[in-house]
C-alpha cells in the first residue's frame, strides 16, 4: 500500500500550511481518506496539492481551481490554457526588463 499523510505530513512535504491543507479540504480540492476523525492523505492527494499551490502561484482563485479540478469542461480547459499562456508571456517581459534595469545599473 502507498504512504499514507497526515495533514501535518502532507503540509510539510509540499511546503503548505496545515491550514492551507484543511481549506483545501473544506473547499473540495482534496477528498483524504478518513480514519476516524484523522484525515489521511494519498500520494495522488500531494501531487493533487502540488498542482493547487502551483494554480494559486499563477494566481487562480480557490474556485477556479475547483472549477478546472471538480467540474472541468472544455471552456473552463481554454480559459486556463488562454491565461496560463499570457502569464508566461507576461513574466518573460518583466524578466527581460528585469535584465534591462540590472544591466543599465552596472
Amino acid at each position: 500500500m502507498d504512504k499514507l499523510y497526515s495533514v501535518d505530513e502532507l503540509a510539510k512535504t509540499a511546503d503548505a500550511s496545515a491550514r492551507a491543507v484543511r481549506l483545501y479540504v473544506e473547499k473540495g480540492l482534496l477528498a483524504p481518506l478518513r480514519a476516524g476523525r484523522a484525515l489521511c492523505f494519498t500520494p495522488q492527494d500531494l501531487e493533487r496539492l502540488h498542482d493547487i499551490l502551483r494554480a494559486k502561484r499563477l494566481g487562480f482563485s480557490l474556485k477556479e481551481i475547483y472549477q478546472f479540478y471538480v467540474t472541468p469542461n472544455p471552456a473552463i480547459l481554454s480559459d486556463r490554457a488562454t491565461r496560463i499562456r499570457q502569464i508566461k508571456t507576461d513574466a518573460e517581459q518583466e524578466l527581460a526588463a528585469l535584465d534591462r534595469h540590472m544591466k543599465a545599473r552596472r
